[in-house]
């Protein structure tokens, strides 16, 4: 699919892939490639690829006759152009994307984090960092890319071409460094594979993905191979505080820096000082320097994020006072652990599509700063599985006071039966208030809830868009509208008469 992208450099069939075995006599030189017959054009390379629901080496024959003038699969097939096999066309196909492309990613300061939670927020903290420090800066997260126009929203896992159109913009665009979200979808399809990274981070290991992986030790195995994607001088940042990590910090090989909010060992290291429901003040330490970082977003999954954007920073030689700097700008996100404000007396918390462990630290640090009542309004996404939403329910029931279940955006047919799975994992299933439709759940919770009460509203899915990229949407937008409303009962106030 780099048909449409442009700007490539032709190279023999030989030069682009130089480790696979050649059948035909022919090298033709190429510029273009394709691993999907419904983009193809005259003179590109087709890569037969192979996943859960198609496989490419049936639309072989197709691809020919479209006028592609090679083809790489993964075993020998009989076709009218040269056939390079290989072990995995996937890998072969974003190699070649990156070569034909000139590998861009050698050309900028590249950024890629990796782990369960907290990889978006990583990301913003670094950007505001480096940008803080007067560099040009572009991402790629699951808001969307950051590029002079703005933001272009993007929601699915992005393709192989789609990154190294991506860097290959940036170049154009006069960016010194790239920050892509790396998601263990990515590293599973090989999509990331021939992006080279300067420096990787690593936020945490869960057993969220694991439907995906099947095991803990693939799912390891799958983030840890990203450091063979690393640059000669690349640096591994990886999160000490996380025992997975930890573990597996021994058999790294390559240059590590490490923070936590437990080990004095660590490199990077925080301590927290002082955390109320609209703020938190932490005490950051790295070599013989300290500071103090206040930030809006609050929360011990915060402060480790802080580190690790912390980290990214002092790699590219930033003093602290400008790394704080970076840090205390951003101010919130949209749907991680994003405060909304109204005047209320109340804490009002919107958190996106979530894990189990996150939910769970959401839970917890509400908890810690609320002297009231802790509410928690949670509605299931379709993409949880049952597993997962019976532990979100045991999760919920340790932590909140109240308990409402919704719907994720409106009430449909699969509404109660992932209701029912939640209240799985509940051991008192009487307690809950089912509530289907979402927007009449948010509604009574907030006309429900006391003074002193906090609510965490979980499950409605956001924008890609970041904050100051579109408008107000989904639960924020839903409380922000109750909030203001003008009750019912209040007495309408008439201008004075005045003498005609």
């Amino acid at each position: 699919m780099l048909s449409h992208l442009g700007d490539t450099r032709p190279l023999t069939l030989r030069q682009l892939i130089p480790d696979g075995k050649f059948y035909g006599a022919s090298d033709p030189k190429v510029a273009t490639c394709s691993d999907t017959i419904r983009r193809i054009i005259h003179g590109d390379v087709y890569f037969a690829c192979v996943d859960a629901d198609n496989d490419g080496h049936d639309d072989i024959l197709k691809a020919v006759e479209l006028g592609a003038v090679a083809v790489v699969a993964e075993r020998l097939v009989v076709a009218a152009v040269p056939v390079v096999v290989v072990p995995d066309s996937r890998q072969a196909f974003a190699l070649s994307c990156h070569k034909l492309f000139g590998l861009p990613s050698q050309s900028l300061i590249t950024t890629g984090i990796a782990g369960t939670d907290g990889k978006t927020t990583v990301a913003a903290l670094v950007e505001s960092v480096l940008e803080g420090a007067g560099k040009h800066v572009t991402s790629r997260t699951s808001l969307g890319i950051r590029a002079p126009a703005g933001y272009a929203q993007r929601q699915t896992t992005p393709s192989a071409t789609e990154i190294v159109g991506w860097l290959a913009d940036a170049i154009r665009w006069g960016a010194s460094d790239a920050i892509l979200e790396v998601d263990s979808r990515d590293v599973v399809s090989r999509h990331s594979m021939g992006t080279q990274f300067n420096h990787l981070v690593f936020t945490n290991v869960t057993p969220a993905h694991l439907q995906l992986h099947r095991n803990a030790q693939n799912y390891r195995r799958t983030l840890l191979g990203l450091t063979d994607q690393l640059k000669p001088n690349g640096v591994v940042i990886i999160n000490l505080d996380d025992p997975a990590l930890r573990d597996v910090l021994p058999t790294l090989d390559a240059p590590v820096l490490t923070y936590s909010m437990n080990s004095d060992s660590a490199d990077i290291r925080a301590t927290l000082l002082e955390r109320h429901r609209g703020e938190q003040t932490f005490l950051l330490e790295t070599g013989h320097y300290s500071a103090m970082v206040r930030t809006r977003i609050i929360g011990d999954q915060h402060i480790r994020n802080c580190m690790a954007a912390t980290g990214v920073g002092i790699l590219q030689s930033l003093d602290l006072t400008t790394i704080v700097a970076g840090l205390e700008r951003v101010e919130r996100l949209n749907g991680r652990l994003d405060r909304v404000e109204c005047g209320q007396p109340f804490g009002v918390f919107v958190e996106h599509h979530t894990t189990p462990v996150r939910l769970a630290a959401a839970l917890g640090t509400l908890k810690s700063v609320t002297t009231g009542k802790l509410w928690c309004l949670f509605g299931p996404q379709v993409s949880s599985d049952d597993c997962q939403l019976a532990a979100m329910g045991r999760v919920i029931e340790l932590f909140a006071d109240q308990c409402v279940l919704t719907g994720a955006t409106y009430e449909t047919r699969a509404t109660i039966p992932m209701l029912h799975d939640v209240l799985d994992g509940m051991k008192n299933v009487g307690r809950p208030r089912l509530i289907p439709t979402r927007s009449r759940a948010v509604r009574w919770a907030l006309d429900e809830m006391g003074a002193d009460d906090t609510v965490l509203l979980v499950g409605a899915p956001i924008t890609t868009c970041p904050v100051e990229a579109c408008g107000q949407e989904g639960d924020r937008q839903l409380v922000e509208q109750h909030l203001r409303e003008v009750p019912d009962d209040t007495p309408i106030i008439l201008p004075f008469p005045t003498a005609r």
